[in-house]
């Protein structure tokens, strides 16, 4: 008798020891948490939207266990202190995920971001993205300051019209005379238009000379539009100046510039034109790399009834083959 004993206590210890280490019991993995963010895709950031609800992308996040959901926020600081709108348990698309806003928004910057939720853990929020709601229809259907158009043309894409050209890591490329981009803004009586520049040739073909321009198609045909803005880069075999503008703004024409012609074809130069009120008069100024270059007053406000902007001027045929342009932004003053 006493041997049986011992035997059911050893049983009955082992059993306890077994069941206490598990043993023979299947375990639940753990979820695999998630470690990467989203990327922004759209609106990237400095963009402006013309939609009160607009949609945001971002691309999905990689890692983890099982399919995510996304949860993306509005807010109206940079810190998220203030969440205007959020949505969360967003399904995971294909490659990207997409969520419309569905508070309308108001005429103003926001900023927003997103993340990726999964077995009850969340991952790290995107970088931060800004971007400004100009909606027709909507308080002031005038622009509302700052920036409103920002194109990297870095990625292979651009938010204008394109017609023509490559685009480059570098950026987008001229590659016939006829290349152009356009962007049709809201009328900007006092504004500017900065971009990037790079393969510049000191000299250039005959009839390859414009780098910018501005002009109303309602008024006309470009060449005899009154609210026609050219930006040239000329050489020594024309009339100085030789970078120069032509202004001309509700038929008030000036011509004026200067004789830079030192161009690098290894740099990337910073242009930059802005015009509006002045003192006691209307006034545009171009800069090169941060530096006034040349000014010019004049008395009639630039207020075309349609504007539209072009890197390259698509009626003239007179883009600069080879040039490379980038970081666009266009605002205004």
């Amino acid at each position: 008798m006493s041997r049986l004993l011992i035997f059911l206590s050893t049983l009955a210890l082992a059993t306890f020891f077994a069941l206490s280490c598990g043993e023979d019991s299947p375990s639940t993995p753990s979820p695999s948490p998630i470690t990467s963010a989203p990327g922004i895709v759209s609106p990237p950031a400095g963009a402006t939207v013309d939609n009160r609800n607009p949609t945001l992308t971002v691309s999905n996040v990689s890692g983890g266990s099982g399919s995510p959901t996304y949860h993306f926020q509005v807010a109206s600081d940079s810190g998220f202190a203030s969440i205007v709108v959020e949505g969360r348990g967003i399904a995971q698309g294909a490659s990207q995920t997409s969520w419309q806003v569905t508070a309308p928004l108001e005429n103003k910057t926001f900023f927003w971001r997103a993340r990726a939720e999964s077995g009850g853990s969340s991952g790290p929020f995107s970088q931060m993205a800004e971007f400004r709601v100009n909606a027709p229809g909507f308080g002031s259907d005038k622009p509302i300051g700052g920036l409103l158009v920002y194109d990297p043309l870095t990625n292979g894409t651009s938010v204008g019209e394109v017609g023509g050209g490559e685009f480059t890591p570098q950026g987008w490329q001229v590659k016939s005379r006829s290349d152009f981009i356009r962007y049709g803004v809201p009328t900007l009586e006092a504004g500017f238009v900065e971009w990037q520049n790079s393969n510049m040739e000191d000299e250039v073909p005959e009839k390859q000379w414009m780098l910018f321009g501005m002009w109303d198609p309602t008024a006309g045909v470009y060449r005899d539009n009154r609210y026609r803005v050219s930006l040239q880069k000329l050489d020594s075999g024309h009339q100085s100046p030789y970078f120069r503008v032509r202004w001309i703004s509700n038929g008030e024409q000036y011509d004026f510039g200067n004789d830079f012609e030192e161009w690098d074809l290894f740099k990337t130069y910073t242009i930059r034109v802005e015009w509006g009120p002045g003192i006691g008069s209307q006034i545009v100024k171009v800069y090169l790399d941060g530096v006034e270059q040349f000014s010019q007053t004049y008395d009639n406000i630039y207020r075309p009834a349609t504007h539209w902007i072009e890197l390259g001027i698509e009626d003239r045929k007179e883009s600069i083959v080879g040039i490379i342009y980038s970081n666009l932004k266009i605002g205004v003053r």
